[in-house]
């Protein structure tokens, strides 16, 4: 009854994480173990197996998983609860212990004249019952404070475990070397000084599984770890290196060793766009989760798995062959330890204190029975061969833990072979002393342990840095799909011995993913942004996930996921893909457009048209002699103007677009000049019109230098101020240079319009009233007629020159032009002609 008050009690404070002081725990102790006043505890039951020797090895094991649960009503003396779920490869790792310690004693020259024992007891992978068998290692006289038996511990299997049992180990410098601990808690030697192991720490495993996931380039991970002391510190420590290599994570969930596997699938996995999913887990605790997918037909994932599961002879069986094929991951180095299948292989049943050990592997392999009252199954004999049926226990090649335990039992066999060895006044103690191996304290073997150093399986150097770890060498293995099961293979390794740099190497043509299939899987929120687009973050999602969002005209982006869009340089544009700048297309009239082509002909022929009806004009002048000199100075003109129609198309330079609007402004202030002149002309021969008594004034000529020299000073000033020049256009019409001739100021054009404006008018009002007081001369109505269509072309000219661009401005002015010019021809020259070659008037 005291000593399980004693052990409820301890538990109870080991239990109590919130509070983690050394003083804390020390008081814990002394509670607990006050109440045993001897060195023995009275109640041994649990032990699994046991050697006498003369150092005593303790060993712990999980030869089940998980404790009977059963509420105590406190009318009797309380017991601990039993054992439940026998577990075939704890006893395995048990086995490998004894098989190590075996060998040991074998080799007369590394313990010369000393006997290893062992005492393993099974941790039933519990919290209370680990508290128990570890208080049974503590085996202290309360009064002397004397060790009695054991003075190295093997175990445990579980980092949260381990942490319990480092804690109490470590305030009295008991060693104690693990087989499958890898939290990189452990690590730290100010809290578990004494504490060493020959699995990696497993930050070396999460910087491992970050270059596997940097190698297949998975940018969008999932990650799921077991909430205790091995997945929460591993997971976070792999998502911290896959962030800083800008992976993001999908989703980051804790699974419960009190499960939630229904709720993790429907809220994470099947929602999420990550393929590629990490599970930081014990087997035991992955199974229900595994289960759950497989009852949802979860697909399509690539699962990256934890060291704790990657062996897992469960998971790989044809139940769970199309869920997982293609997993990968990593587990510690394996090397082959020699003879041990042939001993599991050779086991049989022993004395009655240590039957129960094997009793239900015998049963569960054999489909036998030890109870002789059981009629439904044969009795075991022990008799039964393991090497004729397959059985976990013996499976020894794909197992890690019995070699990790084969390290372990090495490791202190030699820190003990150079605690046996150490010469006087060389020692490592105090004045250079050594220590006996008769009768040596625990922490003195810490140091030897710490320090030892030697070759294990073909050439492996064993050893341990100072943080108590092994060097961090792993093995990565492919799941492939076999005869309906899966296989585990080695396709690559990683290395981190210190002070080389990590060095992952993977062999690619032997993977096979889901299905066979050679191609690695793709794992993205987002597809990566093409050339030509630029990234737009989501709200709320990670950084992962994005749109991608095309660059505009006139920007580009020549790289992959690129965050900005960036403008063209000046007089370049982006092409249709908008992933580079090309020089953008100049646009001007060229003398072979479709749009140039008839206008420049109605020029040519327009030209053509002049002079022959200047060529008729003039035959005409010397037969009849009735025609003023003025009618050629306007023929003239017209082809002046009809010729300035070329100074618009082609690429314009600076000196065409000075010419431009100056040649048609000048030509056609000319042509207004001699029309007004020739109505004054025609006034005066008449006689009787009030126009007659400008004569006294101006003349016909004088009127054509009056209306010209402003025409003509004024272009002189527009040439040598107005700056006409060439213009690259970029904004009117995006994607392309517009080539155009531009003023400094628009005034200048605006100033010329008007001055012919002005000149339309007044040669109008001269023909209007030429033709009131002259009503039998036809020129003063073709006159009229034609200001009057000028006035018209000016109006109409004004919106449309306003509203195109480019080539089509352009087109708009030579048009205009055109028209002016062929204007004046059918409204005065057809007539005239028709009278004198037809009528010969």
């Amino acid at each position: 009854m005291l000593e399980t008050l004693s052990i409820l009690t301890c538990t109870l404070c080991l239990l109590l994480k919130s509070v983690n002081t050394r003083l804390f725990i020390v008081l814990c102790l002394k509670i607990c173990l006050v109440t045993s006043l001897d060195c023995m505890f009275s109640n041994d039951n649990g032990k699994v197996l046991r050697k006498e020797g003369d150092i005593i090895l303790g060993g712990l094991y999980p030869i089940h998983f998980g404790i009977d649960k059963k509420e105590e009503s406190f009318k009797s003396t309380p017991e601990l609860p039993g054992c439940t779920n026998f577990y075939a490869g704890g006893l395995q790792w048990a086995m490998g212990m004894v098989f190590a310690v075996n060998e040991i004693n074998e080799n007369s020259s590394l313990l010369p004249r000393t006997t290893l024992g062992y005492a393993i007891y099974d941790s039933c992978f519990n919290m209370p019952k680990t508290v128990e068998t570890s208080l049974k290692f503590m085996k202290i006289d309360s009064v002397h404070t004397k060790y009695c038996t054991h003075h190295v511990i093997v175990g445990t299997f579980g980092s949260t475990l381990a942490v319990m049992m480092a804690r109490l180990f470590g305030l009295y410098s008991i060693p104690q070397v693990s087989y499958a601990s890898s939290c990189k808690c452990l690590s730290d030697k100010s809290q578990f000084p004494s504490f060493l192991r020959t699995l990696p720490n497993a930050k070396n495993e999460a910087t491992a599984l970050a270059f596997l996931v940097q190698h297949f380039n998975w940018l969008y991970v999932g990650a799921i770890a077991v909430d205790d002391d091995y997945g929460r510190p591993a997971a976070a420590q792999f998502v911290e290196e896959v962030e800083q290599n800008g992976v993001c994570i999908a989703f980051q969930e804790v699974l419960p060793q009190i499960k939630d596997a229904e709720a993790i699938f429907l809220l994470v996995v099947h929602e999420s766009k990550a393929n590629a999913v990490l599970v930081y887990s014990t087997e035991i605790d992955f199974l229900q989760l595994a289960d759950e997918f497989l009852k949802c037909n979860l697909t399509g994932k690539s699962w990256i798995a934890s060291d704790a599961w990657i062996k897992s002879h469960t998971l790989t069986n044809s139940r769970y062959a199309q869920l997982f094929e293609g997993t990968m991951g990593f587990h510690f180095h394996q090397g082959k330890i020699q003879g041990l299948e042939n001993f599991l292989i050779n086991i049989r049943p022993g004395p009655l204190e240590v039957r129960e050990s094997f009793s239900k592997l015998w049963e569960r392999t054999f489909d036998c029975t030890w109870d002789a009252f059981e009629v439904h199954h044969r009795i075991c004999t022990g008799s039964e061969n393991l090497s004729k049926i397959y059985s976990p226990f013996t499976e020894v090649t794909q197992v890690l833990s019995p070699y990790t335990t084969h390290l372990a039992v090495y490791s202190i066999a030699y820190g003990l072979h150079d605690l046996q060895s150490c010469q006087p006044g060389e020692g490592p103690f105090q004045n250079n002393s050594c220590t006996n191996i008769s009768n040596f304290q625990p922490w003195q073997l810490v140091y030897y342990i710490r320090n030892v150093r030697f070759i294990h399986d073909q050439n492996e150097v064993m050893y341990f840095d100072e943080n108590g770890d092994p060097p961090a060498k792993y093995d990565l293995y492919n799941w492939q799909g076999v005869n309906g099961e899966l296989e585990m293979i080695v396709v690559g390794y990683f290395e981190s011995i210190p002070p080389l740099q990590p060095n992952l190497f993977v062999n690619s043509e032997l993977i096979l993913w889901a299905d066979g299939n050679t191609k690695v899987p793709i794992s993205i929120c987002s597809e990566p942004c093409k050339p030509g687009t630029r990234k737009a973050a989501l709200v709320g999602e990670p950084f992962c996930c994005f749109d991608c969002i095309p660059c505009n005209e006139g920007e580009y982006s020549n790289t992959t996921d690129s965050q900005d869009c960036f403008r063209c340089q000046k007089y370049f544009g982006s092409t249709s893909q908008r992933d580079y700048c090309i020089t953008l297309p100049e646009e001007f009239l060229e003398f072979s457009d479709p749009i140039a082509v008839p206008l420049l002909a109605l020029s040519v022929l327009g030209i053509v048209f002049t002079l022959t009806i200047m060529v008729t004009l003039f035959w005409s002048h010397k037969q009849a002699n009735d025609i003023s000199w003025m009618f050629g100075v306007i023929l003239v003109a017209v082809c002046a103007s009809f010729s300035s129609c070329w100074t618009f198309a082609g690429r314009p330079i600076n000196s065409t677009c000075q010419m431009q609007k100056i040649l048609v402004s000048f030509s056609l202030t000319l042509m207004i000049s001699c029309l007004m002149s020739i109505i004054l002309q025609l006034c005066i021969k008449s006689g009787g019109n009030p126009l007659i008594k400008t004569r006294k004034f101006i003349n016909e000529n004088t009127v054509i230098y009056l209306f010209l020299t402003p025409q003509f000073a004024f272009d002189v000033v527009w040439s040598m101020l107005g700056f006409s020049h060439i213009n690259y256009n970029t904004n009117d019409r995006p994607g392309n240079v517009i080539l155009e001739c531009v003023d400094s100021s628009i005034a200048w054009s605006i100033c010329a319009l008007a001055y012919l404006v002005i000149l339309f008018i007044i040669c109008c009002s001269l023909a209007t009233q030429a033709q009131t007081y002259l009503p039998s001369l036809r020129e003063p109505k073709f006159i009229t007629f034609y200001m009057y269509f000028c006035i018209l072309v000016t109006v109409a000219f004004i919106p449309a020159y306003i509203t195109t661009q480019g080539k089509f401005t352009v087109a708009t002015e030579i048009f205009a032009v055109l028209v002016i010019n062929y204007g004046l021809i059918v409204s005065l020259f057809l007539p005239k002609c028709y009278n004198i070659i037809i009528k010969n008037k």
